[in-house]
């Protein structure tokens, strides 16, 4: 099954707010056993304008990130958070189904796989 993760983007405004709404959620993010792929770190704004504050949780499925966004939890942290900042909160499914395996696939069509290009990239 897919894994399902959540993106925020984030321009904060009020810091102090900010560190409660942190606190509120991280409650949730243990409850459903989300996975920070992404906290904070550097970035690159490479095409389009970009947020000072980048996370990425990763969740068992879709659903399960579904539940969390929705949970009593994490809405109880959401209500903090609307004041102290603007930007987005995209909920989305991961790729499942093939476990494609690059390193030992020669370059070429492979029914099973997919394709390998010739710079050992393995595309479904």
């Amino acid at each position: 099954m897919p894994k399902g993760y959540m993106i925020v983007r984030m321009t904060v405004t009020d810091p102090e707010t900010d560190r409660r709404y942190a606190e509120l959620a991280s409650v949730a993010v243990q409850r459903y056993g989300a996975t920070f792929l992404v906290r904070g770190g550097r970035q690159e704004a490479v095409e389009g304008e970009a947020r000072p504050r980048n996370v990425v949780l990763e969740f068992e499925s879709f659903e399960a990130a579904q539940t969390y966004y929705h949970s009593p939890e994490y809405q109880a942290a959401v209500a903090v958070r609307k004041p102290a900042g603007i930007g987005e909160v995209v909920l989305v499914e991961g790729v499942g189904g093939l476990n494609l395996d690059c390193e030992r696939l020669s370059v070429g069509t492979h029914a099973e796989y997919g394709r390998v290009d010739p710079l050992g990239v393995c595309q479904i």
